[in-house]
């Protein structure tokens, strides 16, 4: 319990239902699993008012680590991280893997390196807030999908392309604010490693590219006519403009360990 504690000294802003889903997690997980988690949630204020309005909607009841055979499954696919029924949970492998940000060679005194978990944690905090949307629109398009079948005459081709493109886009789209929300979340745990001072604009760049799940916003950065408003603060606007770029960058190739 003196674990526990120690490790929420500094996190003055968290509601009950939020620390009581830590200290239940501290209780169970490793002494370094603990810290890992709180040590994330304290690096963002931001992120610490995410999760507070998931728990108090009941949208987050609880932390767990797991193995990777015990994976969450969302979609019928599995995840290093994801939130289930309001159950955060990483593989143990996965809380290995995002605390690997040093990528980049090169090496400054004044470099800063990304918090993945605070990106993930972000994430999935999105993710939790519009599930019953997302979920209320599959049940929508299910069933445009089946009338629209059953309105196709006899013999003719069922042609559901716009519908499935609809609904992949609309997929895609919250996908993108997911990934937009976790980084600047990352961003402002960055600001605070970075003794309270913005990232510069030198410091930005090697940000990015010692960042796990940067080649989305690196691909986004380099589409052209259709690229993310990356200003000099780093923090990027949830807008129509910068979804669409994301959305676009999304459709390449990309670590897909979190939900």
């Amino acid at each position: 319990m003196l674990q526990i504690f120690a490790a929420l000294s500094v996190v003055a802003a968290l509601n009950t239902p939020t620390q009581s889903a830590i200290n239940n997690f501290c209780e169970r997980a490793s002494a370094d699993e603990c810290h890992q988690l709180t040590d994330a949630i304290n690096a963002s204020p931001v992120l610490v008012d995410q999760l507070n309005e998931i728990a108090s909607a009941g949208l987050l009841t609880s932390f767990a680590v797991t193995t990777s055979e015990n994976a969450p499954i969302v979609r019928n696919t599995k995840f290093g991280a994801a939130i289930v029924d309001g159950t955060v949970s990483f593989t143990s492998e996965f809380l290995v893997q995002v605390k690997k940000n040093h990528s980049y060679d090169v090496t400054s005194p004044d470099d800063v390196y990304p918090n993945n978990l605070v990106f993930a944690l972000g994430h999935l905090a999105y993710h939790a807030k519009t599930a019953r949307d997302i979920k209320a629109f599959e049940e929508k398009w299910m069933l445009d999908v089946a009338a629209q079948a059953k309105a196709t005459p006899e013999g003719t081709p069922f042609n559901a392309n716009e519908l499935f493109k609809q609904g992949q886009r609309k997929h895609l789209e919250d996908e993108a604010c997911a990934y937009i929300q976790g980084w600047n979340d990352m961003l402002e745990a960055a600001a605070s490693e970075n003794g309270g001072k913005p990232i510069s604009v030198r410091q930005l760049p090697k940000l990015l590219m010692n960042f796990r799940y940067g080649q989305v916003f690196v691909k986004s950065l380099r589409q052209p006519g259709n690229s993310i408003v990356l200003p000099f603060s780093g923090m990027i606007a949830m807008d129509k403009h910068n979804i669409d770029a994301v959305v676009e960058a999304l459709l390449s190739p990309r670590i897909t360990d979190v939900q």
